[in-house]
């Protein structure tokens, strides 16, 4: 047994050091072992569920699967999801094991996703498709979407791309990606690619990926434009890391929902999530490089849309700045628009890193850094309230608002992946990425989110299963729909990853 714990220290360190997902998992798993996850997992008791409960609901399930009617899996799943989603996804049941959580929260899980694919799939006698749908849709509603929302950094941002990679190679990629500034970027490159177009940029993202962002400007082009960075340089970059497609375009080719987020340079209007729902015709390119307009840095940017095969402005005349501003993480506006409750954050503000990284730990320097960070937090935003109410000058007031707005967000997910916070990572952010940084801060993504994978799987397995069955039914609705028959019927399909 000594023997067993004094192998714990080599361990955690050959955690640290794992190059590949499988060997980090295997480490892990040895880990959990010897540090009494595994012991935890087997053990049914838990102060978040009434155990036997959830048991029973585990047996009801079981028995509506092998021997209930159609109506009555129906009406078992619906009331047993009201019953112990919420529960079975606390944060807490997933804290105590590096790899998993409680063997019988997995098995009730296991009954859920199959009786989601039972009525997907499987002849029900005096059910219609159609009905089917309508069931699932409303399971669907009820659960909810994930969303992965990628954050402003500057080449920090990079971390982002090692965060997908490890969850697309996971097969665990939401198909809702929103991001803002470089996050912009990086979902934009995601999301007008397909899977195929995707593999060899993994494979080799030197090869692929253009870092050449910035570009001193001269001393005198920076007294014109009243800016330091190229803008040439940035959409020259931009162009080459993502397709020349509109927001609806992307959608149809990928499946994928983007949403990018713009600030406005005036104060009367409001933060934008552009998407294919809010703004089909605008040409991401332009979405993107007008959230990355970081003030000071770059100037405002044009939203410009196609139709008809020209490009026009989007809105005439209006200019629009980094979206992290007031939009870093649109959570709020997913939710209205998408139905998004979940949310995976790749976090790499450099003002938010310290503070990220630490709530994804436990002990009392977390506990006093998350104390401190509210703390300010809550003190900040009422200076800014009492300050906003007795400023009288249009432009202090205009300025008042932008801070308010940037500090009233949520910069943290239901579940946050975020780079550490040293040296070597503050001295990239406003440098143009070499191959080697590029590599080292995809390798940093992706080690960052191996501890998570286990979370996300086991958090969005409903709503994935929920997602995939409504994608289904709807193809098949679609396929026997009046006028139109199986070879002619073209349905939106989302990619899997």
């Amino acid at each position: 047994m000594a023997r067993a714990l004094n192998r714990i220290p080599s361990l955690r360190r050959s955690l640290e050091a794992a190059t590949t997902y499988a060997e980090w998992l295997d480490v892990a798993t040895e880990l959990d072992g010897l540090e009494g996850g595994a012991e935890w997992r087997a053990d049914d008791s838990s102060t978040v569920y009434r155990t036997e409960v959830l048991r029973d609901a585990v047996t009801e399930l079981t028995t509506a699967l092998r021997h209930g009617q159609p109506l009555t899996l129906i009406d078992t799943l619906h009331a047993s999801l009201h019953r112990h989603q919420t529960e079975v996804l606390d944060p807490a049941l997933y804290q105590r094991s590096r790899v998993g959580t409680k063997r019988l929260v997995e098995a009730y899980l296991d009954q859920v996703v199959e009786a989601v694919h039972h009525l997907c799939d499987v002849d029900l006698p005096g059910v219609t498709d159609a009905q089917r749908l309508a069931l699932v849709e409303r399971e669907a509603h009820n659960v909810g979407r994930s969303a992965l929302m990628l954050s402003g950094g500057a080449t920090l941002g990079l971390f982002h791309i090692g965060v997908v990679k490890a969850l697309w190679e996971a097969d665990l990629l939401p198909t809702i990606v929103s991001g803002a500034s470089t996050g912009s970027m990086i979902a934009g490159g995601l999301c007008t690619r397909t899977r195929a177009e995707l593999e060899p940029i993994f494979a080799d993202p030197v090869a692929h990926i253009d870092t050449r962002v910035f570009r001193l400007l001269g001393l005198r082009e920076m007294r014109e434009r009243k800016v330091a960075m190229s803008q040439e340089q940035l959409y020259q970059a931009i162009s080459a890391n993502m397709g020349d497609d509109t927001f609806r375009e992307a959608f149809e080719r990928t499946g994928r929902m983007l949403c990018i987020s713009v600030t406005s340079t005036r104060a009367q209007q409001k933060p934008r999530l552009l998407s294919a729902i809010t703004a089909p015709d605008v040409l991401v390119r332009s979405a993107s490089l007008a959230s990355c307009a970081i003030p000071g840095l770059f100037p405002p940017g044009a939203l410009f849309q196609r139709r008809d095969g020209a490009a026009t402005e989007y809105v005439a005349g209006e200019r629009w700045i980094d979206g992290t501003v007031e939009g870093d993480l649109p959570a709020e506006r997913l939710a209205r628009l998408l139905n998004v409750n979940h949310a995976i954050v790749s976090q790499t503000n450099a003002h938010l890193v310290p503070f990220a990284h630490a709530r994804n730990r436990t002990g009392p320097l977390p506990l006093v850094t998350d104390l401190v960070s509210s703390t300010v937090h809550a003190q900040g935003l009422q200076l800014l309230d009492v300050a906003r109410r007795h400023v009288k000058a249009q432009w202090a007031q205009r300025l008042l608002e932008r801070a308010h707005g940037a500090a009233d967000q949520r910069f943290m997910g239901d579940i946050t992946i975020a780079p550490h916070a040293t040296a070597w990572n503050y001295g990239v952010i406003f440098r143009n990425a070499s191959p080697q940084a590029l590599r080292r801060l995809i390798a940093q993504g992706e080690r960052a989110t191996w501890p998570r994978l286990h979370v996300i799987r086991a958090q969005t397995r409903l709503s994935r299963a929920l997602e995939a069955c409504v994608t289904k039914l709807t193809a098949r609705v679609a396929a026997h729909a009046p006028g139109s028959g199986r070879k002619g019927a073209t349905v939106l399909t989302p990619e899997r990853g």
